[in-house]
């Protein structure tokens, strides 16, 4: 990974028209395997059984949301595995062989494969941790970006598996992640994998981000869930998953992806053979008067507090 990493001047303007830059071979392959042979290890151990499931069926609808709100929002402090959703026919296909003649009727269903490991790799993993606080993050992010402390408040390893990885649709990281007065949270994209329109490669929509983010994800009055405030009208009209002017981020293992908090982007479904597994870290710029606003679905514990990059 390269020491001293900073932006030239023609990458900083592209940065700042577009809310988006590519920075190819930014990390090395053995960086990119190091943390793809990691997240496996996570993988293997996980069991749905166990550790419970963000995405599961169940006939009680108001029983499974509170869970999966219980589930997701205490992935602010530990570290925890969210699932890609069965199919219908993946469901009534592992019924069915439970139910044959020589099924065993308490074999449990398949386990499904993950979609992401969330959200505090970046501070609590061994192999995460260092990778994601290294001089070069560093470096890129005050020298680069021109933030004042970087502050690491989320991560994730997302899958993107072959053939079953989900579609993201166009939303901004600043919905969900946000800072008051001024909104001052940038994204980390690293391509794990190599990332092709083919296997569901970033999709982003060039000036997007001038607007900044008027819609924001925040708790709601219980502070045991979320809910929305605002709307987006580029996201869902004009900047929508058919409109036209977006760009396909296509980048080699090992590159970054660099993405201001209120950009449009998304990525399609991975129907091709091949895996597009990435990591991504969030991180937010602490200014005076800056603060984390409390309304945000991420709390972290006293004891945990966030950590400068």
């Amino acid at each position: 990974m390269p020491v001293g990493t900073t932006l030239t001047p023609a990458q900083r303007e592209a940065f700042d028209r577009d809310g988006f830059l590519v920075l190819p071979h930014f990390s090395s392959d053995a960086d990119m395997l190091a943390l793809r042979d990691a997240a496996g290890a996570i993988e293997a151990a996980y069991d749905p059984a166990v550790d419970g499931a963000c995405a599961f069926t169940t006939s009680d609808a108001a029983a499974a949301r509170k869970f999966s709100d219980a589930y997701f929002l205490g992935s602010a402090a530990v570290t925890r595995c969210f699932t890609e959703e069965l199919s219908a026919d993946e469901l009534a296909a592992a019924a069915a062989a439970r139910k044959a003649p020589d099924g065993d009727a308490s074999a449990p269903l398949p386990k499904p494969p993950l979609n992401k490991i969330g959200h505090t790799l970046h501070d609590a993993h061994p192999v995460f941790a260092p990778f994601s606080h290294s001089a070069a993050v560093r470096s890129l992010l005050t020298d680069g970006v021109g933030m004042a402390t970087p502050v690491g408040v989320q991560s994730m390893y997302i899958f993107k598996g072959a053939r079953v990885g989900g579609a993201v649709p166009p939303h901004r990281d600043a919905t969900f992640l946000h800072t008051s007065p001024v909104d001052t949270v940038t994204g980390l994209w690293w391509a794990v994998d190599d990332a092709a329109v083919g296997n569901g490669c970033l999709w982003a929509l060039p000036g997007s981000h001038r607007g900044g983010a008027p819609r924001k994800m925040v708790l709601n009055a219980d502070r045991d869930g979320t809910t929305f405030e605002g709307t987006d009208a580029a996201a869902e009209g004009a900047g929508g998953p058919d409109a036209p002017g977006w760009v396909p981020l296509e980048v080699a293992r090992g590159g970054l992806v660099l993405l201001h908090g209120a950009v449009l982007h998304k990525s399609g479904r991975n129907t091709s053979g091949v895996p597009r597994h990435a990591y991504s870290m969030h991180v937010i710029d602490e200014q005076p008067g800056v603060v984390w606003d409390k309304s945000n679905w991420l709390q972290r514990p006293p004891e945990l507090p966030f950590r400068a990059v």
